[in-house]
């Protein structure tokens, strides 16, 4: 009796014939998780009666629902992790046209988006914009058809909540058709067969690749053409280009002079800017860096943030300084009223001690009142000039004084008098802790960094437009540091689309108490002007070729740099199932409008009196939810039998049942435990399958016991150099020059850094590789300390899908099965390979294939090892300890076994010639998919790691699919076995695209590998795995002899590191001398090193180097409980089927 599907066990008896052979098995398998598991209580049950369609390529999935949009007549639900307005669905034709064609037809549906509401400062997915530019679309309707609400993160992770995420990928239109997949309507994602490397037409944002700086420079003159998010905002909240037909004056900075300009001319907004033209400066303004005005309004928004930023600063300390002294005297008080106080042996007088205790309490009431009485004061300025923030800040000097002189008073009375009770001393230590933070961490920083830009912001508001060259780079210098060191500075800059890409663990959390409240304030504000707009949309936003800004002006140089491909599933369905689709959005809408039903939203402190609103209309008033109702059940259409499926926090599920009842909706009773269907149904899908498995996703982080470089000693890499100072070159001589050896004492002393000096060496271009170098350490240090301090890293992973499949393999080895997994699986997650959290993935992801103690080829090699002991004879406790024994290179004896004959792991890659020489880039794997035995497909959201995986932190989306009309086919080239055919076209369309069989541009450089056609059909036989796994190895060979930077076996993680590091042992080198580079950085796209182009290629397909980083131990100490989950760690060797019990166990209720 073996477990066969996860849930129950299953006894398979073999049926012969008369003379004795063995006929071909086959079984029906439980795809389809039950209602209630240990993994929660599925979200809805198996239905029959769906067609689907499925989509191999973004850009048929985007063709099919731009034209389902427009043609929708009652509603449209879109959410998604990351959803851009402009993103071209059809040609030039983006999302925000679509839903404008679809709200102004006689039959127009009602809209709603539900986009995730990103952090911006640790990920920004455009989900602001998209908000801004649909309810922009309610301008000139009779009726409002829009609504969009930002859906905040809902998971269980607590203090790391901010990093988690929504991450379903759903379209669903009239309650008839949806579509659910891996493809989110985002930039990047529209490709097809071809997978080019070239732009195209593809421009600005929709030209992605993340994993290369991008080079291109749209100067401040070439800049009209985009919008900013600042003017965005403005087009938004100023109803477009009738500002004052409905008497919508808005000012976002108090003296921006288009305002002005446009106030003082007396004319309606329309006509000033048809006066003005096209070429006007619009709003903050595209292009403002290289302007004078812009410079202008730069110093004026830091002069206005500054200026009171340094007295809140004061504000928030006095406070916390005043609830101190307010205990203290409570304890004073105490102790001299009562007639036990006792003296020390060393005391001589009873009198002198009480009289020393009573100068204390007095001292400390005058201290109490002065700061109450600066409190007042401060407050009672609404505006502070800088004369009035200059006399604060001298009193609270004054006042810091004081506190010393009295902190040291307390001391040498303490010893005195047993009236300092212990209360008393921790009073006094948590107030002496107080000035020390504030001393060493925050005063310092205000004395240095803000005194300068408030003086150079002086400087430029007296200068009026007579800007000097040394003024405006004094200014770009000061206000960069001001970028990286502050949320509001790092504010600004995201507003204006130019944020930075080194910014202080403070910085972040500032911004994360600014961003997000700022963008559920604007949502308050536009939700409620959008009931009344009258005139038509923004004219720039309506106009196609108008774009947003890139960050920071920059995109990838066409000529010279490529794209990245991107291959992704999805599948469009219609029938029974599409009910749960929508049930999904509205639960989900619903638990929102329930959270802020009847709130009022604030304009974030920091930011009160610098973006100012002088239309007493949009100050906060209560939010009016709009509730959805629940969707009628669906009839149903076609063959399919379908099973939604989700990741949802026990919290998501508790707003939800709140939603709900709010809206009067039924609901079943309150959820008891997390939702983890997508675990249960893969699970099940792993143990059920008879012949192969085909997986295709983005991420593979599973259960994989020790990390094995760990015990090995591996060679520090470059992560040594990403985190630790002293791996920079010239570090011996600017250490002690900026106090770099406190970093040695203790890695948590950042503050302890001479950033004055630092900012320096970078002012005069001092060292400026080392420099730049240390300023990389220091902001991966600040994140990876800021992570910790926020919650108790975990050890390690916990989803066991790796045990899955080894068990699954290991019962095929035991049982002498013929069996195979293929899984495909992107080179690296997109990103710079200098980015820690991305290289400790990679780590991760290693580990888990081939580099761990239990990963899934040492899993494999023991089992065949064991099967080969054994059938020589030797029991099952003599083979274990026989694979255990070593070779004479230390080598375990068992990993010499042939993993391949199980397991098939293949990246994507292609190439072609971009500005005179051979380029190569990753084809981007990024689909959420498993099939089993061509029967089965689990499609969606849910990537295979523990944020997807375990239910309590992102909420993900995903169907399971079979059934249809029975028919039968040879799958192994043997027998004939019972197939779903829509799933088995769907690995065969996905195989074609992937062998180059349905390339058809004439620019794509890799020949089709015409001669894997033959295995299409035949998943399961030897001789298809044989094949593609010697095509894989051929094409990998030939990048690798010819791109010297691609990832390969024995390699670090930057495959050229040694050289790189050789290279770069003279400080200051110049960059053209260096010679070698990385991808990620600009000195490899600058100084190219010209290589030979490869040798054929066939196919797409690579080998995944599985011995990749053996070498060498990558782990950055990341938090991994923003990559995986606290939970108690199951002892090594554990099921993955009894694993399930660590789980919470979900109630006895029915899904819906």
């Amino acid at each position: 009796m073996t477990q066969m599907n996860g849930i129950q066990a299953k006894q398979l008896d073999q049926i012969n014939t008369q003379e004795g052979k063995a006929l071909c098995a086959t079984s029906a398998p439980g795809w389809f998780i039950r209602p209630r598991s240990p993994l929660g209580d599925a979200f809805s049950p198996q239905r029959p009666g769906n067609d689907v369609k499925f989509f191999t390529t973004g850009a048929d999935y985007f063709k099919d629902v731009a034209q389902a949009i427009k043609n929708a007549k009652k509603s449209i639900f879109i959410t998604g992790w990351q959803v851009n307005y402009e993103v071209r669905l059809d040609s030039e034709t983006r999302l925000w046209d679509c839903l404008y064609h679809a709200t102004r037809k006689a039959d127009a549906p009602d809209v709603y988006l539900m986009p995730w509401l990103s952090p911006k400062a640790a990920v920004d997915t455009g989900d602001l914009e998209t908000m801004l530019a649909a309810f922009v679309l309610n301008a000139g309707l009779k009726q409002r058809k829009v609504w969009c609400f930002p859906a905040i993160q809902q998971s269980d992770m607590g203090n790391l909540g901010t990093f988690f995420s929504h991450h379903q990928k759903m379209v669903v239109i009239d309650n008839e058709i949806a579509y659910v997949g891996g493809i989110d309507l985002a930039y990047g994602r529209d490709d097809d067969n071809n997978f080019r490397l070239a732009a195209g037409t593809r421009t600005a944002q929709e030209l992605y690749n993340p994993c290369i700086p991008p080079l291109f420079e749209i100067e401040g003159h070439k800049q009209y053409p985009y919008m900013t998010t600042a003017e965005l905002i403005g087009a938004a909240l100023m109803e477009g280009d009738g500002i004052s037909k409905v008497q919508r004056k808005i000012a976002w900075a108090k003296d921006n002079k288009m305002f002005n300009a446009m106030r003082s001319s007396g004319k309606e907004f329309g006509e000033w800017l048809d006066e003005k033209g096209d070429s006007v400066l619009r709003f903050f303004g595209a292009g403002a860096a290289d302007t004078v005005g812009g410079v202008i309004q730069i110093a004026e928004f830091v002069h206005n943030q500054l200026t009171p930023e340094n007295i809140e600063a004061w504000k928030r300390t006095l406070r916390q300084w005043k609830a101190s002294f307010d205990a203290l005297l409570q304890e004073l008080n105490a102790g001299l009223n009562t007639a036990e106080t006792r003296l020390d042996a060393e005391t001589t007088t009873f009198e002198h001690t009480q009289q020393g205790l009573a100068t204390l309490r007095r001292e400390a009431q005058a201290i109490n009142a002065a700061i109450s009485g600066w409190l007042l004061q401060a407050e009672q300025h609404k505006a502070l000039t800088p004369q009035d923030a200059q006399k604060l800040q001298a009193q609270a000097n004054n006042i810091q004084e004081r506190i010393e002189r009295w902190i040291t008073q307390a001391e040498q009375q303490i010893p005195r008098a047993k009236v300092a009770s212990a209360k008393f001393k921790a009073h006094l230590a948590k107030l002496k802790s107080h000035l020390e933070i504030w001393k060493n961490q925050v005063a310092s920083k205000l004395d240095q960094l803000s005194s300068e830009l408030l003086a150079w912001s002086e400087q430029v508001r007296k200068s009026g437009q007579a800007l000097s060259k040394e003024l405006i780079t004094r200014g770009t210098e000061l206000v960069n540091l001001w970028v990286e060191q502050t949320g509001v500075g790092a504010f600004y800059a995201w507003l204006n689309n130019t944020p930075t890409s080194i910014i202080s663990a403070k910085a972040i959390e500032e911004f994360d108490t600014i961003a997000t409240p700022f963008a559920l304030y604007l949502h308050s504000a536009l939700d409620r002007l959008a009931e009344a707009q009258k005139a038509q949309p923004y004219s720039y936003l309506a106009n196609p070729n108008t774009r947003l800004l890139p960050k920071g002006g920059m995109m990838l140089d066409s000529k010279t740099q490529p794209r990245m491909p991107w291959h992704d599933v999805h599948v469009r369905l219609e029938g029974a199932s599409v009910y749960d689709l929508s049930r999904n959005f509205i639960s989900r809408w619903n638990s929102l409008q329930a959270r802020f039903d009847g709130k009022k939203q604030y304009m974030p402190p920091l930011l009160v009196g610098v973006l100012t609103f002088f239309d007493d209309n949009l100050e906060p008033i209560p939010f009016k939810a709009h509730y959805i109702p629940q969707p009628q059940k669906v009839p149903n259409k076609g063959a399919i039998t379908a099973q939604v499926l989700r990741s949802a926090p026990l919290k998501l599920l508790h707003e939800e049942h709140k939603g709900a009842q709010r809206s009067g909706s039924d609901s079943l009773p309150a959820a008891q435990s997390r939702q983890a269907n997508c675990l249960q149904a893969t699970l099940q899908a792993i143990s059920s399958a008879q012949h192969f498995i085909y997986i295709e996703n983005q991420f593979f982080q599973s259960v994989y016991g020790k990390s094995i470089p760990e015990e090995l000693n591996a060679t520090p890499g470059p992560m040594t150099s990403l985190m630790n100072v002293k791996g920079l070159p010239g570090y011996d001589r600017y250490a002690a020059r900026l106090r770099l050896d406190k970093l040695e004492e203790n890695p948590a002393n950042l503050h302890k850094i001479d950033y004055h000096e630092l900012a320096d060496m970078i002012r005069t271009r001092e060292a400026e590789t080392f420099t730049n170098g240390l300023l990389q350490v220091l902001s991966n240090q600040s994140a990876m300390e800021a992570l910790r301090a926020m919650q108790e890293p975990q050890a390690h992973l916990l989803n066991p899908l790796n045990e899955a499949l080894a068990e699954r393999i290991e019962r095929a080895i035991e049982m002498g099965e013929n069996f195979h997994v293929y899984m495909v699986l992107p080179v690296h997650p997109e990103g710079p390979l200098n980015a820690i959290n991305l290289m400790t993935q990679v780590h991760l992801t290693m580990q888990s294939l081939s580099l761990g103690e239990h990963s899934l080829i040492k899993r494999i090699q023991r089992a065949m090892a064991i099967k080969g002991y054994m059938d020589r004879g030797q029991t099952e406790e003599q083979a274990n300890r026989q694979i255990e024994l070593k070779d004479k290179d230390g080598v375990f004896l068992y990993e010499e076994e042939q993993w391949q004959q199980y397991l098939t792991l293949l990246n994507l890659r292609t190439w072609e010639m971009l500005g005179g020489r051979p380029i190569t880039e990753q084809i981007y794997v990024h689909s959420k998919l498993l099939i089993a035995d061509d029967r089965v497909a689990i499609i969606g959201s849910a990537n295979i790691n523990d944020r997807s995986q375990l239910g309590d932190r992102d909420s993900e989306l995903a169907v399971v699919l079979s059934g249809g009309t029975a028919v039968t086919t040879q799958i192994d080239g043997r027998c004939a076995y019972p197939v779903c055919q829509p799933v088995q076209q769907l690995r065969v369309a996905l195989w074609r695209k992937l062998f180059a069989l349905e390339a058809s541009d004439p620019g794509v450089m890799v020949a089709p590998a015409s001669h894997l056609a033959s295995t299409l059909m035949q998943p399961a036989a030897p001789s298809t795995w044989q094949a593609i796994q010697t095509q894989a190895n051929e094409n990998a060979k030939a990048y690798e002899e010819v791109f010297p930077h691609i990832p390969r076996n024995e390699a670090s993680i930057w495959p050229t590191w040694p050289q790189m590091s050789t290279a770069r042992a003279t400080p200051n080198l110049p960059a053209e001398q260096v010679d070698v580079f990385m991808p990620f950085e600009q000195g490899f796209w600058k100084h190219p090193r010209h290589s030979q182009r490869p040798t054929e290629i066939k196919g797409f397909i690579t080998a995944l180097p599985v011995n990749w980083t053996r070498q060498e131990y990558n782990d950055s100490t990341f938090n991994l409980t923003v990559l995986a989950q606290i939970e108690p760690r199951p002892s090594a060797g554990t099921s993955a089927t009894a694993l399930a019990s660590h789980f919470p166990t979900a109630p006895d209720n029915e899904a819906t």
